[in-house]
């Protein structure tokens, strides 16, 4: 068969044609599907999308803290005790059938019986196993402690910027000073999310895309204090409770089954980051903040599905002043009036579902401090990045200097950085002074170059180990391990021995029928494919080859 090289010109010239529109990573950074699939931004997507779905199903958003009204400390095995998190309800929409069904229908452990949806949600879950059961899109990869900590969500609900008695419920009345619950949590709760409490898409009245939904937490590593006095009138003690000795023992005691605002709730008062408390009402009465690993911020997630990326640095307004709510008549301490505006600035009015506030993404100041989601590197990506030498980058105008890497540059010369502790910085190329903007440029060029010289060679050796039978040598050199999970490797390796022929074909043909246009380009998320056949049979088998860390692989299955 006669392979010439002007086919295999053209082959590459497609190639590097796409890597030239893409200019992707130069190979330092690892830009893995699977990674990406689990990444907290698309974590939170997905958890839009389930919530959304619910709503279409049930015309209502599950209850942030609800089910069944039997159970409690002394009778944890007849219910649980009202105190489900809304992660529960929502799990069949996050593909999580096989867990629900286990939750709602009784479950047996040997002699053990326990009823419908199960027994209190801080029960053994060694005993009753659905507990144990966390999904995996409650997990954020960037977490360390997500191991550790084996039943916490990485994921919480807006439970908006109330303090008093934000967790009331109806099974809390008559309340401390015999008002009514209802009035209490109508008054304080002013999130998406609320204990015993049912919230409709319409009840957002602010809108969907100006109201939170969730955010991101950190699984360990929180110091939460307790039995601080006042904390309804000044949240900012929350703050100052850190200096004191009392703590609960390990944190927020998060648990993804469990609704109480402590394990899987936030509220939007001091800014992402910031310390949280409990008063000394109880943890009823709480501050619970947003926090990640995603550096000086958070993500978090809008009614409207969209994930964006908070700093620490929003307009959070006075943390001095009172939380707005229902205030004990006679008292000499009085909370902001019920239904007015959040006395937390943007991030409370973020947080806040129905106050008359709007947020204008176009301002300035909100640009600033609401951005698109933030991605860092794995400990993996970052080893591989810090191979590489490290140079120091200039901004245009005097704006300052920052030691790292190139990590990508898009088509519209959108640069991404990462720094020395892997945190990755948005730039563009004009923000860049000129030696740096020319050094991307001539670095993507010879990635390009190298791109070329190595598609012929990759091709020729894939077809010589099919025809000579060799599928565990062509699966270590053309299977990208660290993309797959064990499962697609298996999937792989079998696809590869049970289409053989149409992989060779397939092979073959992406070298001598480049003249035919019978190899496309795709780009997702910084990533070159080299797309063969069109999907077109016989070359069905042979769909995609992908470009990383200066190698060509095939990828299996790929639609």
């Amino acid at each position: 068969m006669k392979r010439n090289w002007n086919s295999v010109d053209l082959i590459a010239g497609l190639v590097i044609a796409v890597l030239m529109a893409s200019l992707v990573s130069m190979g330092v950074a690892r830009q893995r599907a699977a990674a990406r699939n689990r990444s907290c931004e698309n974590n939170l997507k997905q958890l839009g999308l389930a919530f959304h779905n619910y709503h279409s199903a049930y015309k209502q958003l599950p209850i942030g803290a609800g089910g069944t009204d039997a159970g409690g400390v002394d009778e944890p095995l007849k219910g649980n005790a009202g105190r489900l998190s809304a992660l529960v309800g929502v799990s069949p929409f996050m593909e999580e059938q096989r867990l629900w069904d286990m939750i709602f229908n009784q479950y047996a452990n040997g002699s053990q019986r326990f009823p419908g949806m199960g027994p209190v949600p801080w029960f053994d879950e060694q005993q009753y196993k659905p507990w144990s059961m966390r999904p995996e899109k409650l997990v954020c990869p960037d977490d360390p402690e997500t191991g550790k900590h084996w039943m916490a969500s990485s994921y919480v609900l807006n439970y908006g910027d109330g303090v008093d008695r934000v967790f009331f419920g109806r099974s809390d009345w008559p309340s401390p000073n015999h008002t009514p619950s209802v009035m209490v949590t109508r008054a304080t709760q002013r999130g998406v999310f609320g204990r015993q409490t049912v919230y409709k898409f319409r009840d957002i009245l602010d809108g969907l895309s100006n109201t939170l939904m969730m955010s991101e937490s950190k699984v360990g590593g929180l110091r939460v204090a307790k039995n601080v006095s006042g904390l309804p009138f000044d949240p900012s003690l929350a703050i100052k409770a850190q200096s004191d000795k009392e703590f609960w023992p390990v944190g927020r005691e998060a648990r993804w089954c469990d609704g109480l605002l402590r394990s899987t709730g936030f509220q939007t008062i001091l800014p992402p980051g910031s310390p949280s408390a409990t008063s000394d009402q109880g943890d009823q009465t709480a501050v619970m903040s947003a926090s990640s690993f995603h550096g000086s911020g958070a993500h978090v997630l809008f009614g409207d599905g969209a994930v964006r990326y908070v700093t620490s640095s929003i307009d959070a307004g006075d943390s001095n002043a009172p939380s707005v709510g229902l205030s004990d008549p006679g008292s000499a301490k009085q909370l902001a009036t019920p239904g007015s505006q959040s006395p937390y600035g943007l991030w409370g009015a973020l947080g806040s579902r129905a106050s008359g506030e709007r947020v204008s993404f176009d301002d300035e100041q909100v640009a600033r401090t609401i951005t698109k989601p933030r991605r860092t590197m794995s400990a993996g990506e970052l080893q591989a990045i810090r191979q590489q030498p490290m140079r120091t980058w200039t901004a245009a105008g005097g704006g300052g200097t920052m030691k790292g890497w190139l990590v990508s540059c898009s088509k519209s010369g959108d640069v991404v950085l990462a720094s020395e502790s892997g945190d990755l910085k948005y730039v563009t190329l004009s923000d860049l002074v000129g030696d740096d903007s020319y050094f991307i440029v001539q670095s993507i060029v010879a990635e390009k170059m190298k791109a070329r010289d190595v598609l012929l060679e990759q091709l020729r050796d894939a077809v010589g180990l099919l025809e000579r039978k060799e599928f565990d040598t062509f699966v270590k050199r053309y299977v990208d391990a660290s993309q797959l999970t064990l499962d697609q490797m298996t999937m792989a390796s079998s696809q590869v021995y049970l289409q053989r022929g149409m992989l060779i074909q397939g092979f073959d043909d992406a070298i001598r029928m480049a003249d035919s246009g019978l190899v496309q380009i795709e780009t997702e998320d910084s990533q070159t494919f080299a797309v063969i056949g069109g999907g077109r049979s016989p070359l069905s088998a042979v769909r995609a080859m992908r470009y990383s860390n200066g190698r060509w692989y095939w990828v299996p299955g790929r639609p």
